[in-house]
């Protein structure tokens, strides 16, 4: 997978024919049956126990695969090329994020007799097109448990496990909770979400500055020193801006200069594969917002208002306050930038439901384990029943493309976030544990004795 694309809209352009075979390559490898047996370019056998989960940001196409080869097995990833040249091409070799390849496919095999197959010696190349592979399409799904329990067994045991996930996210909530308080904890969890996956330890390295900060400089200053800290923040002396954010932008540099502690190193943000309504600049923007509206220490009054009413109505009024949205940022998505053809707000219905389940409710819950008279466990408990189900998130669709026969009418029961939560920690707890092998299941196991 290429990861050159840098965070502007003039990367997202039409996708070259050869982008596409190799999508159709993907495409049919991910309906590869389990237990395939191919041939490298070599003339060894190579069986396929998992083909790992089809990744669709940057890094290896397919992650925690597991394969047999000479009599061993191997688990890692596996990546897919048109040619067996454009491993090298697109720089692979170089990249510590394909470090753990153990299979390359490919259509067609360029590199044999040359320097660079010496380099990629240590990984297996097979050789298939994607005709090939569709002669060993999976036709029926894998799992030995799900797709012979009812809809109530289903509903029962995915809400069950959505609970103990919301259980595990509260304990480490708590923790952070009673060693810094509720403002630093929740400002954590609120932290890591904004990083999504490409920025998460970049947003945490942005926590750890502003959080040496004293809490009353914070309180006051919060939105100058996110963005004088984050070394996004361009200089209006040198910079070209946009008349309409160029005083604001003077403000917020004067302040942060007044009160900034040392000079520190640039945070290295990632821009690939990073699409422009989320770059770092907007999931600032956001972070700001939600800290005008709620305040930099939310979790206390958050808790009075859902001991205060049922949680279907408490999050009903919680998800018009998250509609956050900024005049500039909801069409740039940086300072510099043209504004994008199209507006969005900086934080939509859909990633508040995931701000919902991922950092307000286990917030919340670790709240009420804390101090059970100002919350209850029970309402705390119960909100991920009220969250809206997360169905977009790439390891559920993994989940029950593994799990189900296609268009199954018990799908219908993923309506809320506690199923759809769920799903993800047992498919990591159990599916991706066994690299998705399923006779190596310890859940299917432990069930079937």
């Amino acid at each position: 997978m290429q990861t050159k694309n840098k965070n502007n809209p003039d990367s997202f352009t039409v996708q070259p024919e050869k982008t596409i075979r190799e999508m159709e390559l993907q495409a049919r490898w991910d309906q590869l049956a389990d237990g395939a047996v191919l041939t490298d370019v070599k003339g060894e056998k190579i069986q396929i126990l998992s083909r790992g989960e089809w990744n669709h940001e940057a890094g290896p196409d397919f992650r925690n695969a597991k394969i047999r080869f000479r009599d061993q097995i191997f688990r890692g990833d596996i990546e897919l090329h048109w040619k067996s040249s454009d491993y090298i091409r697109h720089g692979h070799l170089a990249d510590a994020a394909y470090s753990n390849v153990i299979l390359h496919i490919v259509a067609e095999d360029d590199l044999s007799g040359t320097e660079g197959a010496e380099a990629l010696a240590h990984i297996p190349v097979c050789k298939i097109f994607p005709d090939a592979l569709k002669l060993q399409t999976e036709t029926a799904c894998r799992c030995r448990i799900f797709p012979y329990m009812c809809q109530e067994q289903l509903r029962d045991f995915f809400t069950d496990a959505g609970l103990e996930r919301l259980q595990t996210k509260s304990t480490a909530a708590l923790e952070i909770l009673i060693q810094s308080g509720t403002a630093a904890a929740f400002r954590q969890g609120l932290f890591r979400a904004a990083g999504y996956k490409r920025n998460q330890e970049e947003f945490q390295e942005l926590l750890r500055r502003t959080a040496q900060y004293p809490e009353e400089v914070f309180n006051t200053h919060f939105e100058a020193l996110l963005w004088g800290e984050s070394f996004l923040l361009p200089d209006p002396a040198k910079t070209d801006l946009p008349e309409d954010i160029r005083k604001h932008v003077r403000s917020l540099w004067d302040e942060f200069w007044s009160c900034r502690l040392t000079a520190s190193e640039p945070i290295r943000w990632k821009r690939d594969s990073v699409r422009p309504f989320n770059s770092p600049e907007r999931r600032i923007a956001m972070l700001v917002q939600f800290l005008k509206t709620f305040s930099t220490d939310p979790l206390p009054e958050l808790a009075a208002e859902l001991n205060r009413q049922t949680p279907e109505r408490f999050l009903k009024k919680l998800r018009e306050k998250l509609n956050l949205s900024d005049p500039f940022w909801d069409s740039h998505c940086s300072f510099h930038a043209r504004a994008l053809p199209r507006k969005a707000a900086i934080l939509g219905a859909e990633r508040a439901e995931t701000l919902l389940i991922d950092v307000i409710a286990p917030s919340l819950l670790a709240y009420a384990k804390l101090d059970n008279r100002k919350l209850s466990v029970a309402k705390a408990s119960s909100l991920p029943s009220w969250i809206h189900a997360q169905k977009d998130n790439r390891v559920f669709k993994n989940a029950i493309h593994r799990w189900f026969p296609e268009k199954d009418s018990r799908l219908n029961i993923f309506n809320n976030a506690a199923m759809t939560q769920g799903c993800l920690h047992i498919y990591r707890q159990y599916c991706a544990d066994a690299a998705g092998d399923c006779r190596a299941c310890l859940l299917a196991g432990s069930i079937i004795e």
